[in-house]
């Protein structure tokens, strides 16, 4: 899923009118999960998008007071629409490839790909998520700038794909690696099992360490989805003391766990 979660008034002001004329689709008005109000909610706005946010509300109540928030006066169209977004996160949306870019959010294709259609000139602020895929993959956020298009079709720095603007968004995804050595030689051992106590995934080491710029490991736990964000890791190997480690992880990121091993007695 990509969101357009910043935007020029020029791209918010025609949506917040569409949705205040004609509200959203019915088959729109279900929601997967009670709905969660933005990071930042201005002062001005707070009762309003409190109502919005209310779980216990009906569907009904909910539609009505987001057409009381695009309807104030004191609240800014960029709060709005922020507002907005964040309620649509939690719709349930069943023929979403109809309504994608009317709305400021899009699917990629089974290749990928993906594309907005005739933006306005000006600053975005784009969220790329894997909203089926839970917490195995974090967001990644990037800000762009569409400039205005030149009017004059024979400057030499103008073709017919000078308005096409290409974005690569790489979702992280929630990885834990590190490595298991022998506590006195420090050599990597080989085929010691790790295994993730809250969501049972479980893999063996290798006998040689790989590394990157950042990291080096001999074990990887790729697209780990977190029951709670603390996770209880427990290292075995044939001949060695069993070792448990906690390990607080977040949605996206990347962390290193490491465990010396101890030979058994």
């Amino acid at each position: 899923m990509i969101t357009i979660r910043q935007a020029p008034d020029a791209f918010i002001q025609p949506l917040l009118t569409k949705v205040r004329i004609f509200g959203l689709p019915e088959r729109w008005v279900r929601w997967r999960s009670p709905p969660r109000p933005p990071v930042s909610v201005p002062p001005n706005g707070q009762d309003i998008q409190a109502k919005l946010f209310d779980p216990t509300i009906s569907s009904t109540a909910r539609l009505n007071h987001l057409q009381a928030m695009i309807g104030a006066s004191d609240i800014s169209n960029s709060d709005k629409f922020s507002a907005f977004q964040s309620l649509l996160d939690t719709v349930s949306i069943q023929d979403w490839n109809a309504q994608k870019t009317n709305y400021g959010r899009t699917q990629s294709r089974a290749d990928g790909s993906f594309y907005f259609t005739d933006l306005p000139a000006g600053f975005y602020q784009l969220e790329a998520s894997l909203p089926m895929a839970g917490s195995c993959y974090g967001q990644i956020i990037l800000d762009v700038e569409i400039k205005e298009t030149p009017s004059s079709l024979d400057s030499s720095e103008t073709s017919v794909f000078s308005d096409i603007l290409k974005l690569k968004f790489e979702l992280p995804p929630t990885t834990l690696l590190g490595k298991v050595i022998d506590a006195v030689n420090q050599e990597p051992i080989k085929m010691a099992k790790v295994h993730c106590s809250e969501n049972k995934s479980q893999t063996l080491t290798s006998g040689h360490l790989q590394q990157n710029q950042q990291q080096a490991w001999n074990y990887r736990l790729v697209g780990l989805e977190l029951a709670s964000p603390t996770l209880t890791l427990n290292f075995s190997a044939s001949g060695y003391t069993q070792q448990q480690q906690h390990v607080v992880l977040k949605p996206g990121e990347i962390k290193q766990c490491d465990v010396q091993l101890v030979v058994q007695s």
